[in-house]
């Protein structure tokens, strides 16, 4: 037999509980969701930010090489 979750409970703010979604529960995961995106797109201009700045150095030594 399997315990009951509840939402104290429940450690992972994506796990979707089984039960009515409120208003509370479904403004708390569209916050959680949010966030998630917010640090993915960050890390990902970030990383996107770091390689143009290697293809900047990379255009600049050709330049200076004559090429």
């Amino acid at each position: 037999m399997t315990p009951l979750v509840t939402p104290s409970s429940s450690k992972d703010p994506l796990e979707l509980l089984q039960g009515p979604i409120t208003r509370a529960r479904a403004k708390q995961f569209k916050e959680t969701i949010s966030a998630l995106i917010n640090q993915v797109w960050g890390a990902t201009t970030y990383m996107n930010s770091l390689n143009e700045g290697v293809l900047m150095v990379q255009l600049f030594q050709a330049s200076l090489c004559g090429v």
